[in-house]
């Protein structure tokens, strides 16, 4: 088995047996060993953040859910484009502002997302408002007139 689900399911039988800190370092190892996405349904990062999620709520333990949202978080940077880490990060960050952000970037990149469809009414519009301000990913063509 490879060491990604090896560990995931460790931590997991961990957690449900109230083990929290010794599932909290094997989640973690299983971060570590991500495989690529190439030949699966479902891309591992995702797996771990609905795992990570569903895991918080089962156990009652957040740590699990701030686990999730650091790594989505990560998932911004590294691939920007990917919109289900700016919905994790909307439905789940304490921060108002980074809320707004990052409801505005999934309703740029996944504005279908089940995590998404959560939020309140208010927040999905301040988020559509903040996009009409801030659209980073609007291309800009340089003016072409001259000045002498």
């Amino acid at each position: 088995m490879p060491a990604f689900e090896k560990k995931l399911i460790a931590g997991i039988c961990e957690a449900i047996a109230g083990n929290h800190a010794e599932a909290q370092r094997l989640l973690r190892g299983a971060q570590g060993t991500l495989p690529e996405s190439e030949d699966r349904l479902i891309p591992p990062g995702y797996e771990f953040v609905e795992i990570l999620e569903t895991l918080a709520k089962e156990t009652g333990q957040n740590a699990y859910r701030e686990i999730a949202l650091s790594f989505a978080r990560g998932i911004q940077i590294y691939e920007p484009w990917t919109g289900w880490a700016y919905a994790f990060d909307a439905a789940y960050s304490a921060d108002s502002d980074e809320r707004v952000r990052a409801t505005a970037l999934a309703i740029k990149f996944d504005p279908k997302s089940a995590w998404l469809s959560k939020l309140t009414p208010e927040l999905l519009a301040r988020g559509r408002e903040w996009l009409t301000r801030n659209d980073q990913f609007r291309i800009r063509v340089p003016s072409r007139e001259t000045k002498s």
